[in-house]
């Protein structure tokens, strides 16, 4: 299995001891909700909070508040939780990170989850370390492909919706199919930004080879 590169923490993030100092141990998922809440906290949320998360192994508290948080709290619990994933060596994820992940992204109506729960899934997926089972592949692919049609999603969701599509494509003959046909929508449209443009081609690309 290929071991996908991660940045390891040369230090402790500034600031932890006190965060640390200031919940009851162990942490549990309203208390990480009250950290995510704390304006305080905004400027060195991401690394103190997701060090909370890896250090603590609060993944399945993070993903919770991420799904069914209020919007604003729901968007910083993905942000530190790519950070805590950022900083994990692949056997350190709970076994069912992937798949849960994969259930949340299709279920979810959240733009900044699926940014970087796409970003994440892609990752994973490139670098050998996730493999969805058929029921997961089909279903990830019909909501990336929905958000990719969909006028309303943001620029860096459809990006990565496309990717995770590219990465698909040689298991799911019919993503192969429909993926040539919807990147050459999104290239062509008066809409599609000059960094999107790049991007559909070098998908067309890997999908011709």
């Amino acid at each position: 299995m290929a071991k996908r590169y991660y940045r390891k923490l040369a230090r402790f993030p500034e600031g932890i001891d006190r965060l640390e100092a200031e919940v009851r141990l162990p942490v549990d998922e309203e208390q990480l909700e009250r950290l995510l809440d704390y304006t305080f906290y905004a400027g060195d949320m991401k690394p103190t909070v997701g060090y909370l998360i890896l250090k603590h192994g609060l993944w399945d508290e993070a993903m919770n508040i991420g799904r069914y948080g209020e919007r604003r709290i729901a968007f910083r619990a993905t942000w530190v939780l790519e950070w805590a994933y950022e900083q994990s060596a692949p056997d350190e994820l709970p076994e069912w990170f992937a798949d849960r992940m994969t259930d949340d992204f299709a279920a979810s109506d959240n733009g900044s989850l699926h940014r970087v729960y796409a970003k994440m899934l892609c990752d994973m997926k490139r670098f050998g370390n996730y493999r969805p089972a058929d029921g997961q592949a089909e279903r990830l692919a019909e909501k990336c492909f929905e958000l990719a049609i969909d006028p309303r999603t943001k620029t860096a969701v459809m990006f990565w919706c496309l990717e995770v599509l590219s990465e698909l494509a040689p298991r799911l003959d019919w993503v192969a199919e429909e993926l040539e046909e919807t990147v050459r929508r999104i290239s062509e449209s008066p809409e599609c930004t000059p960094g999107m443009a790049v991007a559909c081609r070098e998908i067309l690309k890997r999908l011709s080879k």
